[in-house]
This record gives structure tokens, C-alpha cells and sequence, in this order.
């Protein structure tokens, strides 16, 4: 083969594999679960540990579904590629039917998917597909029948996240979105002594996404480290917590938290909120908790209002 011929095929093979590298989507593997304080440890261990066995179902439907989908078990996609990240946002099961069919149980299974070009996050969509079971050892199998279905809700989506431009795929929803960070922090001047009573910061931290929940379109739980990719986040702080005496001798509790909105749509904004709760005696941590609910709830309706109500 002459030089130039060689040099010819050389460069078209060079362009075919970069065409294929266009063409292909990245799936990062293993399956994690979202900073959601609402799925119990318990559930998360389930059938020899819930991300595996439900995320082993998910990227093999991905695979099968997806034209130039490529499972990445543990490593890091090239620079500047299409890049799926998934998480378990909901994961519940064993509660049985309280009206209607009280011998069933429900099995419910959430999962976010990411859509990314490069670093920047370009769509995002909460999937979600519950059945039911009259057995609790059905769980299982219900779920990965769940993890199949949601897989196929997945590829089906992704043709629209991935036509659209980052704009676009952001846009107004976006806007109708919200990043919590959790877990809720302690402000500098908490004691170490208020900071052990009762968990006060997973019990905001808890009534806070799940007030949220009530009141924003979709609300995503995110760590620290993922906020920072944020468009919106709500970064939620205890200012104060404190014991008191108001009608509840000492089991009464205080709460004051400090909300912060960090909005690349619209201008920043702070509030404040502060709740005393002392109806129950001699249980001080369902009085911490009655407070976190009450101040969780303010917090919802106060950044799910409407900015001319604010």
C-alpha cells in the first residue's frame, strides 16, 4: 500500500472511532443513593444491599435500550463526553395498605437521572414506579421488576435530554427546581452539648426535604460537594437550639434556623426561622422534633411563595 493511501485509511479510521466516541453515552456505575434522610438504613441493606442488586437491573436495560451506552464500573469518563449519573432519590417497602387492601404492602422505587455534557448538568428527571406485594420475602423481586421498568422509562427519556442544548434542557424547570444540601449544619456558635441532644440537625434536615417535598415541583437532596454544581440550592443552618422552660419545665425546645438560597436565576436571599415547642413533658426529643416540623414547614411555605408574597 502506497504512503498516501496508508495515511488515507489511518485518517479515516481516526475519524470513525472519534465519530463513535460522539455517539457514545457514558452510564457511571455503581448505583448510589441521593442525601435523602427519608430511606432508612435498613431498607438500603435489603436483599443483600438494595443500589447493587436494583442497579445490576437498571444498567443492563440501559445497555439493551440504549444505542452507544457504555456502563463505566468505577472510572471516569473522557473530558467533554455525554455523561449519565443515576441515584436511588426513594427506595420504600413492607408498609402494608392502611384503607382499602390492608394485606398488601407497597414496593416503591425512585431514581434520579443526570444527564451531563462535560461538566455541566444539562437535564435531570425524577423516575418513579411503585407496585404492590402480599408477602414481605416479594419485595425483592418486586424491585428489581421496578428497576427494570424504571430503566425503560430512562431510555425511553433520553433521546429528549439529549437533543436538547443545555439551555434548553435546563430552562424553566430549573426554575421550579431545588437543590437541598444536606446534612444540615450547626452554626459556629452551637455547644458540642446542644449539637448530641437529640439529633437536632437530622431531624431538620429530615422535616425539611420532606416539607419541601409538599410544596416544590422537585426537590433534589445533594451533599455539600454536589451543591457547588447547583443552579439552585437551599443550604439550611441551625443558629440556635436550646432548651426551655416555656410551660414544659425543662423539655421544652427551641429551634432557629437560618435558610439560605443560593439562586443562579435570581437574586440570592435569606431567612430566618424560629420555633418554641413544650407540649410534651418529660420527652424533650419530641418536643425537638415537633419544633423541627413546625420550622420545616415555614421554611417551605416561605421559599415555595411566590416572590411578590415574600
Amino acid at each position: 500500500m502506497r504512503r498516501s493511501q496508508l495515511l488515507f485509511t489511518l485518517m479515516m479510521l481516526a475519524s470513525a472511532a472519534a465519530h463513535a466516541d460522539d455517539d457514545t453515552l457514558f452510564v457511571k456505575a455503581p448505583l448510589s443513593f441521593e442525601a435523602n434522610p427519608l430511606i432508612a438504613e435498613s431498607v438500603k441493606l435489603d436483599c443483600g444491599g438494595a443500589a447493587d442488586y436494583i442497579g445490576k437491573r437498571v444498567f443492563q436495560t440501559l445497555a439493551d435500550a440504549v444505542p452507544g451506552a457504555r456502563v463505566l464500573e468505577g472510572q471516569e469518563p473522557p473530558a467533554d463526553s455525554r455523561v449519565l449519573k443515576l441515584r436511588i432519590s426513594d427506595l420504600r417497602g413492607g408498609e402494608r395498605e392502611v384503607q382499602g387492601y390492608p394485606s398488601r404492602m407497597t414496593a416503591f422505587l425512585g431514581i434520579r437521572a443526570d444527564f451531563y455534557r462535560g461538566s455541566k448538568l444539562a437535564a435531570t428527571r425524577v423516575f418513579q414506579r411503585r407496585t404492590f406485594v402480599l408477602q414481605e420475602r416479594e419485595l425483592c423481586d418486586a424491585r428489581e421488576k421496578l428497576a427494570v421498568t424504571v430503566g425503560k422509562d430512562i431510555a425511553s427519556w433520553l433521546p429528549v435530554a439529549l437533543a436538547a442544548g443545555e439551555s434548553d434542557a435546563l430552562g424553566a424547570g430549573s426554575r421550579s427546581s431545588m437543590a437541598l444540601q444536606l446534612p444540615v449544619t450547626y452554626d459556629a456558635v452551637i455547644p458540642d452539648s446542644a449539637k448530641s441532644d437529640c439529633n437536632v440537625s437530622e431531624l431538620v434536615g429530615k422535616h425539611a426535604l420532606l416539607q419541601m417535598k409538599r410544596y416544590v415541583k422537585d426537590v433534589r437532596p445533594v451533599s455539600a460537594a454536589e451543591a457547588a454544581e447547583e443552579k439552585r440550592v437551599l443550604r439550611i443552618v441551625v443558629a440556635a437550639y436550646e432548651a426551655t422552660n416555656n410551660g414544659g419545665g425543662n423539655f421544652g425546645r427551641s429551634i432557629t434556623i437560618r435558610a439560605d438560597l443560593v439562586d443562579a436565576f435570581g437574586s440570592p436571599s435569606t431567612q430566618t426561622f424560629s420555633k418554641v415547642v413544650a407540649t410534651s413533658m418529660n420527652a424533650p426529643c419530641l418536643n425537638a422534633e415537633a419544633a423541627a416540623r413546625a420550622v420545616a414547614h415555614e421554611l417551605a411555605l416561605s421559599f415555595s411563595a411566590p416572590k411578590t408574597q415574600r
